[in-house]
């Protein structure tokens, strides 16, 4: 038996997401997308965290244990609710007998914030007694199969068929069924067949103070809401709406000799568009249109443009990203992790303009004080457009600090020091004569997904 055991903590290291976006400074991150786990030890076939869970449910129904833990330690690693893992890594430990770990588990997930599955934990530790526990998920009798159990049958036989509008309706019958424990195993299963419908945040406040002439300050957040329909289960292809409201607090119309001071894309744009993704969500194509609004400008400047994009993304995070949260206290970590985030945007409102843009990420994760990563940074990026907007064409690196929310969902702050230049290109607007620029950075992120 292979039981999730890191050191002396029953803990899990996958987190929901596993990393906050990266958002290019002149998209305004329409086209970003979260990061992607590439999980440790990987085997040939690749699986989603609810596509290991399918599997898991499937050997333990079936009564085979090692398999079973087998497929919940994939889910682990793909990302899966680690309250979720905590409880099923209890409930399988229970069918074995082994009470004392079990209750560890169960322990830990009954501290989560899902509150369903914290009563389920509390209810199961409630059960246990001495060292004496019967296995809790014995496969039933024939004489006690009834229609819960055999919808719940029906739903499995039907993932794997692929047949995912059918497993739906199968696990919503079996979880209004009378045994708890039968409901709780497809409330836990529809957490991991493909949604028809989702959706996901994005928020980032991104603020910084130039040492270097012409010096500068500023804060830009930016929030964007997408909603998604996912038509085709086997495919990621998603039509989607969307809003976006970017403005940051030094633009003004009413700037330096009569014109207006402009230092950000400062909109609200609304609309829809299409994304596909694959190879494991790490690369992104998407198309989106819909009307952008001006909310910085001057009388002669348009209130409402089109704006169209057309773009791809790239993304990836190493296998070390994801230190398990420490139960209470604090933990000594030391894994080294990496990242790399690349896109290349269309986008209409800018004269028709093509950006691109590279940003590579090492942290060395030295801390964990409860879910919160305390990683040292050092990163380099480069920016480039057709249009040579100088300010589109540079390349900095710097290095800094990095406080990581692991669980329960993606948030991040970055705190650092960064220097660069700008390549000399022009456009409308000349190039500043110093083309070096040093600057203090904080960042702050986060990104969820309903």
């Amino acid at each position: 038996m292979r039981a999730l055991v890191l050191g002396s903590a029953l803990l899990f290291s996958a987190p929901l997401v596993a990393g906050a976006e990266e958002v290019s400074p002149f998209t305004d991150d329409s086209g970003s997308a979260e990061e992607s786990v590439v999980s440790e030890g990987e085997t040939e076939e690749v699986l989603a965290a609810w596509e290991w869970m399918e599997l898991y449910w499937k050997h333990k129904a079936a009564g085979e244990v090692e398999r079973a833990w087998e497929a919940l330690e994939g889910a682990r690693t793909a990302g899966a609710d680690l309250q979720l893992v905590a409880l099923e890594a209890g409930y399988l430990e229970l069918s074995t007998g082994a009470t004392e770990r079990a209750r560890g588990h169960l322990e830990l997930a009954a501290e989560g914030k899902d509150p369903e599955l914290a009563a389920a934990a509390k209810a199961q530790l409630s059960q246990i007694q001495n060292d004496n526990l019967e296995e809790v998920f014995a496969e039933p009798s024939e004489e006690d199969k009834g229609p819960q159990f055999v919808a719940l049958t029906a739903a499995y036989r039907a993932l794997e068929q692929e047949d995912f509008k059918a497993a739906r309706s199968y696990l919503i019958e079996a979880k209004r069924g009378e045994d708890e424990l039968l409901a709780k195993q497809a409330r836990d299963q529809l957490r991991y067949v493909p949604k028809p419908v989702w959706a996901d945040v994005y928020f980032e406040g991104y603020s910084w103070v130039r040492f270097t002439e012409p010096s500068s300050a500023n804060l830009v957040p930016t929030v964007r809401l997408r909603g998604f329909l996912h038509p085709i289960p086997k495919v990621d292809l998603d039509p989607y709406v969307f809003v976006q409201l970017s403005r940051d607090v030094a633009s003004r119309v009413d700037g330096g000799q009569g014109y207006p001071l402009i230092y950000a894309d400062n909109h609200l744009m609304v609309g829809g568009g299409i994304q596909f993704r694959f190879w494991k969500k790490r690369v992104g194509l998407f198309a989106q249109a819909g009307p952008a609004f001006n909310l910085v400008r001057s009388s002669s400047a348009p209130l409402v443009q089109p704006d169209v994009r057309v773009g791809a993304f790239f993304a990836l995070s190493g296998p070390k990203c994801d230190p398990a949260p420490q139960k209470g206290g604090v933990r000594k970590e030391r894994s080294l992790c990496g990242d790399l985030y690349s896109e290349a945007v269309y986008v209409s409102r800018f004269d028709h303009n093509l950006l691109g843009v590279v940003r590579g990420r090492l942290m060395v994760t030295y801390l964990m004080t409860g879910p919160v990563a305390w990683e040292p940074y050092v990163e380099g990026r480069i920016l480039k457009d057709i249009r040579n907007d100088y300010w589109n064409n540079l390349a900095d690196a710097g290095l800094g600090h990095r406080w990581r929310l692991i669980a329960p969902l993606s948030l991040q702050l970055l705190v650092g020091v960064h220097g660069g230049g700008y390549f000399g290109l022009e456009n409308v607007d000349p190039a500043p004569d110093q083309l070096g620029y040093a600057e203090f950075r904080v960042q702050l992120s986060g990104y969820a997904t309903f």
